[in-house]
C-alpha cells in the first residue's frame, strides 16, 4: 500500500516503488474525465451565449419567453452527444490499463428526471384542448316521427391571449433550470473525485512519514536501553521511549486504517465501488501561478450554476406572472350543431353558439398576488446567493492563501534549515562531538516538519479544488430540485 519513494525538498530519494500505480491523470485527466470537462465547457459556452442573447433582448420582453434557448440547447445536446457517444469506448480503453478495472462512468444526479418531467409539463401545457362532439335531438316522437331534429354537435374552446405559448415557455424555463442543476451536480462529483484523490495522495505520504517516525522511535528506544545498560540513562528514560514507540504505532495504524475508508469514498464518487485498492501517483505540490482573488471572484459570479439557477428561476417567475395575468382574459367557446329535420324533411344547421366567461368577480387576483410575491422572493434569492458565494469564496481563499504561504515557508526555509541542522549534528556525531540521542531527536524533528508540510499542501489543494470548482462539493448529496410552484402544480392541466 505504501511506497518508499518520496521526493522531498533538499533530501535524498529512496528506491522507486515497483507497484503498479493509478496515476493522477487517471482521475483528473482520463478520457472519461476529459469528456466530462468538455461537456461542462460546452454548457458554460452555451450559458454565455444565453446571457448575451438575454442582454440583447432586454428591450423585447416577449423574446425573453423563448427560454428553451436554441443556442444553449444546441450546445448542451452537442456536448451530451459527445459525452455519451465516446464514454463507453473510452471506458473500454481504460479497462485495458494495467492494474485497473474501470467501467462506464457513473453520472450521479444526472439521470435527467427533473428535466424530462419539465419537458413533459411543457408539452402538456402547450397542447390545444380536445373538441367535444355529441348527439342532439329535439321534439323526439312528436306526431309519431323520430323527432323534429336528429343530429350532432361539435364544441371547441379557442384559447386566447397566448396562454398556451406562455404555459409552454414557463415549463421550458423550468427544464432549463433543471439542466443548470444537473451541471451543478456534475461539478460536485468531479470536485469530490479530485478532493478524495488529493486526500489519498497526502495520506500515502503521511503513512510513509509515520513509518519513518516509528523507525526513529524504535531507534531511540534501542539507544536509551543501551545507555541504561551503561548507566548513562535511567529507567524513566527507557519507559518514555517505549511510550513514544507505542504512540507512533497507534498513529501509523490509524492512518493505515483510514486509507480503505478514503478509497471507498473515491470509488463511490467514481461509481466503481469494486475497484481494488492501489497506491496513487501524482503531484501534491501545486503547479502553475497561484490563484488570484479578482479573477476567481469574477469567474465564480459569471459561471456559478447556483447563481445561474437562481437567475433562471427569476425568469421562470416572470413568465408565470405574465401567464397568470392573461388567465382572466376569457377563452371563446364555439358550438355548432347540424342534423335532419323530420318535420320539414331536409338537412339543417340547427344552431351556432359563441360564448365567453365574463371575468366579473374572479379575475385571478389572488394567484397574481401570490406569483408577484414569488417573483420578489426569487429576485431577493439572486442577491442572497451572490452574497453567499462571495462569503464562501472569501473563506476558501483565506484557507488557500494561508496554506500557500505556509507551504512556501516550509519548502524554502523550515525544511532546508531543519535538514541542514540534522546533517550538521550527524556530522558532529561522526566526529564524536555530540551524542547519538541528539541526532535521533533531530531526525524526528525533520520528519515532523515534513508532516506539517504535507498537511499544508493538502489544505492548499483542498482550497484550490473548492475555488476552481465553483465551491461545489458533496457529489453524493441529493441534487437540488427547482422550487415548487405551490398549488399551481396541482392542476390537472399545467398552466
Amino acid at each position: 500500500m505504501t511506497c518508499s519513494h518520496q521526493s522531498w525538498p533538499h533530501t535524498h530519494s529512496g528506491s522507486a516503488c515497483a507497484t503498479t500505480f493509478l496515476e493522477l491523470d487517471y482521475f483528473s485527466k482520463s478520457p472519461i474525465i476529459r469528456l466530462a470537462d468538455t461537456f461542462i465547457g460546452h454548457l458554460q459556452r452555451g450559458n454565455a451565449d444565453f446571457k448575451a442573447k438575454e442582454r440583447r433582448d432586454e428591450q423585447h420582453p416577449k423574446k425573453r419567453h423563448n427560454l428553451a434557448n436554441r443556442h444553449f440547447r444546441h450546445s448542451y445536446l452537442q456536448s451530451w452527444r459527445l459525452f455519451t457517444a465516446h464514454s463507453s469506448r473510452e471506458s473500454s480503453h481504460s479497462e485495458r490499463r494495467e492494474g485497473n478495472d474501470v467501467h462506464q462512468p457513473w453520472r450521479p444526479g444526472a439521470d435527467g428526471a427533473p428535466r424530462y418531467a419539465s419537458r413533459g409539463k411543457a408539452l402538456q401545457a402547450g397542447l390545444y384542448p380536445n373538441p367535444t362532439i355529441g348527439y342532439v335531438g329535439e321534439q323526439i316522437g312528436i306526431a309519431g316521427t323520430a323527432g323534429e331534429l336528429q343530429g350532432a354537435f361539435v364544441q371547441q374552446t379557442i384559447i386566447t391571449a397566448g396562454k398556451l405559448r406562455l404555459s409552454r415557455a414557463k415549463y421550458n424555463q423550468e427544464a432549463f433550470e433543471a439542466e443548470i442543476r444537473a451541471l451543478e451536480q456534475q461539478y460536485r462529483v468531479l470536485n469530490g473525485v479530485r478532493m478524495r484523490f488529493y486526500e489519498l495522495l497526502a495520506l500515502q505520504r503521511m503513512i510513509d512519514l509515520h513509518g519513518r517516525i516509528l523507525a526513529n522511535a524504535e531507534e531511540s528506544l534501542r539507544t536509551y536501553k543501551e545507555m541504561f545498560n551503561t548507566g548513562q540513562a535511567n529507567r524513566a528514560d527507557v519507559l518514555l521511549a517505549e511510550v513514544a514507540v507505542n504512540d507512533a504505532k497507534i498513529a501509523l495504524r490509524t492512518l493505515e486504517n483510514r486509507y480503505p475508508a478514503l478509497w471507498q469514498h473515491l470509488t463511490a464518487l467514481l461509481g466503481t465501488p469494486d475497484l481494488p485498492e492501489a497506491p496513487l501517483k501524482g503531484q501534491l505540490e501545486a503547479e502553475g501561478p497561484p490563484l488570484d482573488w479578482d479573477s476567481s471572484l469574477s469567474r465564480l459570479l459569471h459561471e456559478s450554476p447556483e447563481l445561474q439557477a437562481a437567475q433562471a428561476h427569476v425568469v421562470y417567475d416572470q413568465i408565470t406572472l405574465q401567464r397568470e395575468r392573461v388567465e382572466p382574459i376569457p377563452n371563446i367557446q364555439l358550438q355548432g350543431a347540424a342534423g335532419y329535420n323530420f318535420e320539414t324533411r331536409n338537412a339543417v344547421a340547427s344552431g351556432v353558439q359563441v360564448g365567453i366567461k365574463l371575468p366579473l368577480w374572479n379575475r385571478n387576483q389572488g394567484t397574481i398576488q401570490q406569483v408577484e410575491a414569488d417573483l420578489a422572493r426569487s429576485q431577493a434569492e439572486v442577491t442572497r446567493v451572490e452574497l453567499s458565494l462571495r462569503q464562501r469564496l472569501a473563506d476558501a481563499f483565506n484557507r488557500y492563501q494561508t496554506a500557500l504561504e505556509a507551504s512556501r515557508i516550509y519548502r524554502d526555509s523550515i525544511i532546508p534549515q531543519t535538514t541542514e541542522a540534522y546533517e550538521i549534528q550527524l556530522d558532529m556525531y561522526k566526529k564524536r562531538r555530540t551524542a547519538w540521542p541528539q541526532v535521533v531527536g533531530l531526525q524526528r524533528r525533520v520528519l515532523e516538519v515534513k508532516q506539517k508540510y504535507t498537511g499544508t499542501l493538502l489544505e492548499q489543494r483542498e482550497a484550490e479544488v473548492a475555488i476552481r470548482g465553483l465551491l461545489l462539493m458533496d457529489g453524493l448529496g441529493v441534487p437540488p430540485a427547482p422550487p415548487s410552484g405551490g398549488h399551481l402544480e396541482s392542476t390537472p392541466d399545467p398552466r
